[in-house]
């Protein structure tokens, strides 16, 4: 039988809905992908090529996957808190570091300390290692390991295999340690930089909008590759006629007829960028 101490007060339970429904306000709202019906019904008349389809899915894919962890990231930390504040601090912060790590990135191994090379190498794995490099030779190594001490013993002591690889991760981050820096720097920064844009996208209003101008401006990017263009700052035309498509396709046609409106104002801004 549960203890009474154990069952928060109605006024903590309003509480916590309270919480959960205002989070829900500022939540976006995911798209559909549309399916091969949907897709020759909205898109027939755009006549697109293999290649043009491919990068319209590919933006649609991307756009929807922005807005999954935009979504997780606003249940986790709450819409007005004291964490975004700190997250957007720290992408101004790594904006910094980041040009420093992108300029500097390839001369970095000559001039960082070896003491902080080598621990950039242990913090590190083979595989982020032969990415920076671009070759593979140190994943064979240690399949070779592993097969010779699955041979004598019938089973892997991975603390052993890694005690005896330190000296190889050692090397590793004195021969590349920047190089390995600035992509971590890069693939910390990159969700929290996405993040930020489509805060700055948020003008207020109804969760919807900040969907529009997300959908809008990703399809301004890559209009050359799905139209062939770029795209016209107007309020009608094939790029909003190919927004509106977009917008009812994947599950929002209620806000389809507004995107006229949206367009020159997101495509004026980035061309202004």
């Amino acid at each position: 039988m549960a203890n009474n101490d154990d069952i928060p007060p109605h006024s903590e339970k309003r509480k916590n809905k309270k919480d959960r429904d205002s989070i829900e306000k500022y939540l976006m709202q995911e798209l559909v992908i549309p399916s091969d019906k949907v897709w020759n019904e909205e898109f027939k008349e755009f006549g697109f090529t293999s290649d043009q389809e491919l990068a319209l899915k590919e933006t649609i894919t991307s756009v929807n996957e922005c807005i999954i962890q935009y979504n997780k990231l606003m249940k986790k930390i709450g819409p007005r808190s004291e964490q975004k504040k700190k997250l957007l601090a720290l992408e101004k912060s790594l904006v910094k570091v980041r040009f420093y790590v992108e300029h500097f990135g390839d001369d970095m191994d000559k001039w960082l300390p070896s003491e902080a090379c080598a621990q950039i190498g242990l913090l590190s794995d083979f595989l982020t290692a032969e990415q920076v490099l671009g070759e593979k030779k140190y994943s064979r190594r240690i399949n070779q390991r592993i097969e010779q001490e699955i041979f004598q013993k019938s089973s892997v002591d991975i603390e052993k295999i890694d005690k005896e690889l330190r000296v190889s991760r050692e090397s590793i981050g004195l021969l590349v340690g920047g190089k390995i820096l600035r992509n971590f720097i890069q693939k910390v920064h990159d969700p929290l930089r996405d993040w930020v844009e489509l805060e700055r996208l948020n003008k207020g209003g109804a969760p919807a909008n900040l969907t529009v101008r997300l959908i809008v401006r990703e399809l301004a990017r890559a209009a050359p590759e799905i139209i062939g263009m770029q795209p016209a700052i107007k309020k009608e035309g094939l790029f909003v006629r190919l927004c509106s498509a977009v917008l009812i396709a994947c599950g929002l046609p209620d806000v389809s007829d507004n995107v006229g409106n949206v367009v020159p104002k997101v495509v004026k801004k980035l061309r202004t960028r």
